[in-house]
């Protein structure tokens, strides 16, 4: 198409096709209102008449898509396959996604519903209420407490669906991602322990944890003094109590932090079981201030990323892009300080900038 060649429009497409506009419309942003093989007719018709958008247009309607409340008009499925499926959103930060994902799922036009999978509701069931339904796109949540066989976890056809899964539970699943920024998160946190004027700051985790709170340990202690930087303790989930609490406290007595920064809510309870008193004793801040038994620390602004599941999720119908992709996509979202009385301040000499002890990421 050369400059004097006129635009093939969306109302040339409907003409050639005897459908209105609108239909021509939804087919060529996925829209499930129209069933998939009509979609696909509609657009390989749409590319062989050369008709491309209009960025103009696509950007106004998208600013009406997304500056008004719709009817709903279709369904979006959030899979539940925990062992205890009341477990999940028993976690603040993942209820906070949920009811992000509610929010901005009815602002957009859809519905949301949970499907538990589990002795009741098979994935082969699961696959025929979702084609019944037109359900098209599918949110899975993080999965610490999945039942069954690794093979079935999450049996579906997945080329069916636009699908996006929140955080990095599931690490052998790759499909788009969207969750909290936790190398950004733990910087953060590290630079206002430190601002606070603790010296010997050290983190915890468990064993199997996302390797990136210990990639933003280690990319602050970067430019620490050598002295200062201390070995990450890892709590294993396998282990008792018992050996936990012997090797917490050797890892104390041996490296002497006055500020441990934990992904582990039991920290707490564990430091007390060996006479250490918070924060009397040692400060301490959580990387979920809402799970994390501690009051300072981040907060992971877990309703914003449940939000931005939900968005990127429509994205993908949009486009028609379904199935698992080949190179996935990852979406940040950033959290927070809070302060709290678990890691108050030591001093009030002003501290070292941030710029001066973390590298830039």
């Amino acid at each position: 198409m050369n400059a004097l060649t006129p635009r093939v429009t969306l109302r040339d497409v409907a003409k050639s096709m005897n459908v209105s506009v609108m239909t021509v419309s939804l087919a060529l942003r996925g829209h499930p209102k129209i069933p998939a093989a009509r979609r696909a007719e509609i657009q390989q018709v749409a590319t062989q008449m050369g008709y491309r958008p209009n960025p103009n247009a696509a950007a106004l309607a998208y600013q009406r898509r997304h500056s008004m409340e719709h009817p709903i008009c279709a369904g979006l499925a959030w899979i539940n396959r925990w062992q205890e499926p009341g477990r999940l959103r028993g976690y603040k930060e993942f209820d906070l996604y949920w009811r992000g994902a509610l929010e901005a799922a009815e602002r957009n036009g859809f519905g949301l519903e949970e499907f538990v999978v589990g002795p009741e509701l098979s994935f082969s069931r699961l696959e025929k209420i979702l084609q019944a339904r037109n359900i098209q796109g599918i949110l899975v949540p993080p999965h610490g407490g999945m039942a069954g066989t690794e093979p079935d976890r999450l049996s579906l056809d997945w080329s069916r669906y636009s699908v996006v899964r929140f955080g990095y539970s599931l690490l052998d699943f790759p499909a788009h991602v969207v969750a909290g920024n936790h190398i950004q998160g733990t910087l953060l946190a590290c630079d206002k322990i430190r601002e606070r004027g603790y010296r010997r700051i050290g983190y915890t985790c468990f064993d199997g944890s996302s390797m990136r709170g210990k990639a933003g340990v280690f990319l602050f202690q970067m430019n620490l003094p050598e002295e200062e930087r201390l070995p990450v303790h890892v709590i294993e989930r396998g282990a008792s109590r018992k050996v936990n609490l012997q090797r917490l406290d050797a890892w104390i007595r041996e490296n002497r932090p006055d500020a441990i920064f934990s992904e582990v809510a039991e920290l707490r309870g564990m430091l007390a079981d060996l006479g250490h008193e918070v924060p009397r004793d040692i400060g301490l801040a959580a990387t979920s201030v809402l799970d994390g038994n501690a009051d300072a620390g981040i907060h992971q602004n877990s309703e914003e990323v449940g939000r931005a599941a939900i968005e990127t999720l429509i994205e993908l119908m949009y486009r028609n892009e379904t199935g698992l992709p080949k190179l996935a996509r990852e979406v940040l979202v950033d959290g927070g300080w809070q302060e709290g009385g678990t890691l108050p301040a030591k001093v009030r000499a002003p501290q070292p900038p941030s710029s001066q002890l973390a590298p830039a990421v």
